[in-house]
């Protein structure tokens, strides 16, 4: 079992911020279709933490999940 230093871990109260490769290998969808839907705005809401990274914040991502449910 890999343990995490406490100076390394994340606080609780800080989110989960996941990768564009890992919320497209959770959606079971390419990284190309993420990009995709972002210039549409159809995806899952994400953050802007610099010019060349993105992040998806994992509970807003399960948020959005929800609202895409078909009846």
């Amino acid at each position: 079992m890999t343990t995490i230093a406490p100076e390394t871990a994340r606080p609780s109260s800080m989110p989960e911020l996941l990768t564009q490769a890992q919320v497209a290998d959770i959606l079971a969808v390419s990284p190309r279709a993420l990009e995709d839907w972002r210039v549409t705005g159809d995806g899952p809401p994400y953050l802007k933490l610099s010019h060349k990274v993105l992040r998806y914040d994992a509970a807003a991502l399960t948020r959005w999940l929800r609202t895409r449910r078909a009846a």
